[in-house]
């Protein structure tokens, strides 16, 4: 691979789950980011590169040219919300970069995006109350609801 910014990689799956498909996913990622290659994520396959971001979006944070963090978000119909939300299935930043705001402005901005796009609240599962994780959500303005943190749009 070069780090020709002409050059991109969309990573394609069947959509369909697979044993071992995760880490193989975020080795290619990895490597294609560490050596400075656009990364493009496409669901659901073959269907989800036809629709578009019908299914969730990739909210990326870049450091001086660089990418350092992800943040993928899958759309989800529900008659319990009664419309569409999102929900955050993956957030990660670089370690070196952390504690820089870098995450808290990336989750803003997706946020901004969900709401731009129709979602009504955008929820996340994470780690038990008091850990660092649940501060970094309560700091951009979820709200914890049993396991999982929500942060709903006003109407």
């Amino acid at each position: 691979m070069s780090s020709n910014p002409t050059n991109s990689l969309a990573v394609f799956t069947s959509g369909g789950d697979a044993q071992g498909m995760n880490a193989a996913v975020r080795a290619v990622v990895r490597t294609a980011l560490g050596r400075g290659v656009p990364v493009y994520a496409i669901y659901e396959g073959y269907q989800g590169m036809v629709d578009g971001g019908k299914h969730g979006f990739v909210m990326l944070a870049e450091s001086d040219d660089t990418i350092c963090g992800i943040c993928t978000v899958s759309f989800v119909v529900s008659l319990r919300t009664r419309g569409v939300y999102g929900i955050v299935q993956e957030m990660y930043i670089l370690p070196e970069l952390r504690g820089q705001r870098i995450g808290a402005k990336m989750l803003i901005s997706t946020l901004e995006y969900a709401q731009s796009v129709g979602c009504i609240m955008v929820e996340v599962g994470t780690p038990p109350e008091g850990s660092r994780q649940s501060r970094f959500y309560k700091g951009v303005g979820f709200k914890r609801f049993g396991d999982r943190y929500r942060y709903k749009f006003d109407k």
